[in-house]
C-alpha cells in the first residue's frame, strides 16, 4: 500500500496472531529476561497470574501486523536511511554489528526521576529550547 493511499481516520485491520507460551519464553530469555515473562511457575503467583509478553516482543509483533497489512509495497524508509528523518539515530544495526546505549543516572527521589527529564521540563517552561 503506498502512503498515498492512507487517509485520516481509515482503518486497516491486522492479524489475528496468536502468540505462544514457548514463543514468550523464547523472546524474553533472549532480550527480557524478567521472571514474569520467563518463569511459568513464579508468574503464577505474579500481578497477572501467568506468563505475559514483553512489551518489546508486542510492539515487535505489531510491527510485524502493519507490515503484512499495509507496508508491503510502500515507500517505507527507516529512521537510520530518511534524509530527513526527525529521529537521530546514532548507528543502526547490521549483522554483525554490536550496540551499547547509555541513560542518564536516575535519582532516588521523588523529583522527576531523570536528571534529563528536569532539564527538558525547565526548557518547556522557560520557552527555551
Amino acid at each position: 500500500m503506498k502512503f498515498a493511499e492512507f487517509s485520516a481516520g481509515q482503518v486497516i485491520e491486522a492479524g489475528p496472531y496468536e502468540v505462544s507460551e514457548e514463543e514468550i519464553v523464547r523472546f524474553a530469555t533472549a532480550y527480557d529476561p524478567q521472571w514474569f515473562h520467563t518463569d511459568a511457575q513464579a508468574a503464577k503467583g505474579g500481578r497477572f497470574e501467568g506468563l505475559i509478553a514483553s512489551g518489546w516482543h508486542t510492539c515487535g509483533i505489531a510491527m510485524r501486523l502493519v507490515a503484512d497489512a499495509a507496508l508491503a509495497g510502500s515507500e517505507s524508509w527507516s529512521k537510520c536511511a530518511a534524509p530527513r528523518a526527525r529521529a537521530r539515530w546514532a548507528s543502526c544495526a547490521g549483522a554483525g554489528s554490536s550496540s551499547m546505549r547509555r541513560a542518564p543516572r536516575c535519582s532516588t527521589s521523588r523529583r522527576p526521576a531523570c536528571s534529563t527529564s528536569r532539564v527538558e521540563a525547565q526548557r518547556r517552561t522557560s520557552g527555551s529550547g
